[in-house]
């Protein structure tokens, strides 16, 4: 796999890097990046333009609907085949399932430490 980003300068690594950088969130395509072979690399770029597109919910990321889909395609001209949009949605759907495990453990890192202070404040 190319670690350009199609069309744009810089590597496609140093991009994932600094989104990991700024939200905290490490991307599984840096631990393993010959699993995207070069004629669908585009899918992940897709994936990336339409996800920070969308907002979220105020809990987080939301879903990527069939209407976000389509009003992408229409405003960038990128026609999406059906095998396509079904794997822009399956990444999607583990993309959601890795925020939601990160999230679970900033939950469970957060009450701990909220124990460990209130234990110090009450001597124990």
């Amino acid at each position: 796999m190319q670690l350009d980003y199609p069309g744009e300068s810089g590597k496609l690594c140093d991009h994932l890097l600094k989104v990991e950088s700024a939200s905290g969130i490490r991307d599984p395509l840096l631990d393993s990046l010959d699993i995207i072979t070069d004629d669908i690399e585009y899918l992940y770029v897709y994936f990336w333009d339409i996800r920070n597109s969308i907002g979220g919910s105020g809990f987080g990321p939301a879903p990527i609907s069939a209407t976000e889909l389509k009003a992408w395609s229409e405003i960038t001209g990128n026609k999406l085949a059906t095998w396509e949009v079904n794997i822009l949605r399956e990444m999607d759907r583990e993309y959601m399932k890795y925020v939601a495990e990160e999230n679970d453990k900033k939950a469970k890192r957060q009450k701990a430490n909220a124990a460990a202070r209130s234990n110090v404040k009450h001597g124990r």
